[in-house]
């Protein structure tokens, strides 16, 4: 065997072994992310702008300190922190429409339909902008696959609004068509907000950033942006009148959506946007499973069969092989991928992953 061919070898293994640390932190992200909305649920009821902001700005603060803390300690040591102002910009840019779009609507989302319905439907939005912006900023191809699996998903949509009814009715006794509709529509539009949020995570991990980087400007206008709503919709009085048990729910929930969100951010410096989705969508299942556990959400068909497609669809994105067209989906195996970040190279200890940064483009 050839040097040469030696170090090919070695370069692919490197790069199998990267995509199966990817998968790893995709699933401990699902994890996360499932108890981040089984928690959420119990905020969930409120109908007012103030509430709902109030969740959101306290779930974003666990993310924000830890990633401010890791740029401190980088400063410290004499290391980049930030990746220049103009990515500090645009990422702070997408983390508005992220927190409101996609947190703020996820909040509303819950108190109309509850946790059964939010997820599975939240996720039918987000992997299909998902793929789509993918697709246009990030040269993703949609293969033939991708597309059988949207249809699939799309109808899921229509499937899981059949549902819409019995779990509005499970939040509000006196539920109305257009509580039902808000339901839906709330659902929907936190996908969105998720799914181009993430096309703007995985732009950024797979460049110069670092993962705290990343994540410091997309959790610090969650505090800011939601908060300052609260404050004036609310009032220091209301605020101050706050359950400490549920303000202590919501920091928790908090804590467990800042391990998802380091998790998922470093699952995609690794793999292709749609298959971190992938991945990320085992929540639908769970958290479906979760509201009717715990919250005594309706078991209904409509939900049971939306859930069932929605994990079909994205199925078949998982099962393609990498020598097809449609090897958009599977794990990185092709040269022109993205190398993961040094820092979380095999014998890197996660701690110091989360610390480091990615390697410089040369």
């Amino acid at each position: 065997m050839t040097s040469t061919e030696g170090d090919s070898l070695s370069s692919s293994e490197r790069r199998r072994q990267a995509a199966r640390i990817g998968v790893a932190f995709g699933i401990g992200a699902a994890l996360a992310y499932t108890w981040t909305n089984i928690l959420l649920r119990r905020a969930a009821g409120p109908t007012d702008l103030g509430w709902n902001c109030w969740a959101t700005c306290l779930k974003a603060v666990p993310s924000a300190l830890a990633a401010w803390t890791l740029i401190i300690l980088r400063w410290s040591h004499g290391q980049r922190g930030l990746d220049g102002w103009k990515s500090f910009a645009w990422l702070t840019l997408n983390g508005f429409f992220m927190q409101f779009g996609g947190n703020i609507s996820f909040q509303y989302a819950m108190s109309y339909g509850g946790l059964a319905l939010t997820v599975p439907m939240c996720f039918c939005t987000l992997i299909l902008s998902g793929a789509l912006g993918g697709r246009l900023f990030l040269k993703e191809k949609i293969g033939t696959r991708t597309m059988i699996a949207m249809w699939l998903l799309i109808t899921a949509v229509i499937v899981l609004s059949q549902g819409a009814n019995a779990a509005a009715s499970n939040m509000n006794k006196e539920a109305t068509f257009a509580d039902m509709m808000k339901a839906i529509v709330f659902s929907g539009v936190s996908g969105l907000g998720y799914g181009f949020g993430g096309v703007s995570i995985r732009r950024a991990v797979t460049g110069t950033g670092t993962l705290a980087s990343t994540i410091a400007p997309l959790a610090t206008i969650g505090i800011v942006g939601p908060g300052l709503i609260a404050w004036n919709e609310m009032g220091a009085t209301r605020l101050a009148a706050v359950d400490w048990q549920m303000n202590a729910t919501l920091l928790l929930a908090g804590t467990f959506n800042a391990i998802g969100f380091f998790f998922a951010a470093a699952a995609m410096a690794r793999l292709p946007l749609v298959r971190v989705n992938l991945i990320n969508a085992s929540q639908t299942a769970m958290c479906a499973l979760g509201g009717v556990l715990f919250y005594g959400e309706p078991a209904t068909w409509w939900i049971g069969l939306g859930t069932a497609l929605t994990i079909l669809s994205l199925s078949i994105l998982g099962t393609q092989d990498h020598h097809s067209p449609d090897a958009d989906t599977a794990l990185i195996m092709d040269a022109e991928q993205p190398q993961p970040p040094e820092s979380f190279a095999p014998g890197v200890e996660l701690e110091q992953g989360l610390e480091g940064g990615m390697p410089s483009r040369r």
